[in-house]
C-alpha cells in the first residue's frame, strides 16, 4: 500500500497545535525500513511492523498513554516554574526582576522608533495603616483588588508589575506626556472612587494611590531604565509630599505642569 497518505497524516498531526503532543502509533502491513524511518522522523512515537493485533495494539496504546501523561506533567511543571520565575505570587503581575528587563527593552524600542514612552511608579497611600487596622489578610485583598483595577484600565501593550510591597511599575509604550498624565489621573480617580470590597461583599476598604511619571523617547532627555525609575521615584515622592492621591511628573520636564 502507498504509505504517503499515512505519513502526511502524521505530519499534519504533529504540525497542529491542538494535536502536537498527541501520542502517535503507526501500524504497518509489512516491515518497510524506509517507511518506518520516515514515520519516526515525522513524529510517530511507536510503530507496529507486522500488521494489526488486538492485544499488541492495546499494550502499545497503554504505553503511549502513560508516556504522554508523563510528558504532559513535565511540560506543566516547566510552564509553572517559568511562570513563577517572572510573576508575583499574590497579584499575578510580573515581578520586579522581569519587569526591569522588559522595561529596558521597551525603552530601547522607543528610542529606535523615535517614539515617546512613559515610565510610572504607583504606590498605594497609607497602606501600612490598612494592614494595622484590618490585618495582613485584608491587606492582601486590597492589593489584589487594586491590581485588578489597574490591569483592567490599561492597554494590552502596557506593562504592569509589582515592584514590592504596595508599589507598582507601569510602562506605557508609544505614549505622550499628556496621555500618560491623563492615564495616571484616571487610575488615581478609579482607586479613590471604588473602595475595595472584602469577602463579605458588604465591608469596603477605601484606598488611594499616588503616581510619579518619567518620560523618554523623541524630544525628551535620553535616560536609561534605571535613570527613568529614579526620576519616577522622585516624582512619586513629590506626589506623596504634596498630600498623596495625585500625579506628579519628573522635574526633568520643567515645561510641564504637575498635577
Amino acid at each position: 500500500r502507498n504509505p504517503e497518505p499515512g505519513l502526511r497524516l502524521i505530519a499534519e498531526t504533529r504540525a497542529r497545535a491542538a494535536t502536537r503532543n498527541a501520542g502517535v502509533l503507526v501500524i504497518m502491513d509489512k516491515q518497510d525500513r524506509r517507511t518506518l524511518v520516515d514515520a519516526m522522523d515525522m513524529g510517530a512515537h511507536d510503530v507496529m511492523v507486522h500488521g494489526f493485533d488486538v492485544d499488541e495494539t492495546v499494550s502499545r496504546i497503554s504505553t503511549l498513554v502513560k508516556q504522554k501523561k508523563f510528558a504532559d506533567n513535565l511540560r506543566a511543571d516547566l510552564k509553572s516554574g517559568l511562570q513563577a520565575a517572572v510573576t508575583d505570587e499574590l497579584t499575578g503581575l510580573f515581578n520586579r526582576r522581569y519587569a526591569t528587563m522588559h522595561a529596558k527593552k521597551l525603552v530601547e524600542q522607543a528610542h529606535r522608533k523615535g517614539r515617546q514612552i512613559a515610565v510610572m511608579l504607583a504606590d498605594l497611600d497609607h497602606f501600612k495603616s490598612v494592614n494595622d487596622q484590618y490585618g495582613h489578610a485584608v491587606g492582601d485583598i486590597v492589593l489584589v483588588g487594586a491590581t485588578r483595577r489597574i490591569r483592567e484600565n490599561l492597554r494590552g501593550v502596557d506593562l504592569v508589575a509589582r515592584m514590592g510591597g504596595e508599589e507598582f511599575l507601569i510602562v506605557l509604550p508609544e505614549t505622550s506626556v499628556e496621555r500618560a498624565e491623563d492615564t495616571a489621573a484616571r487610575l488615581c480617580t478609579l482607586l479613590r472612587d471604588t473602595p475595595i470590597a472584602l469577602e463579605d461583599q458588604v465591608s469596603k476598604v477605601p484606598i488611594t494611590m499616588s503616581i510619579g511619571i518619567a518620560m523618554a523617547g523623541r524630544g525628551l532627555p535620553d535616560m536609561s531604565v534605571d535613570e527613568l525609575l529614579d526620576q519616577a521615584d522622585k516624582a512619586l515622592y513629590e506626589a506623596k509630599a504634596r498630600g498623596r492621591d495625585q500625579v506628579c511628573i519628573s522635574g526633568l520636564l520643567p515645561d510641564l505642569v504637575n498635577t
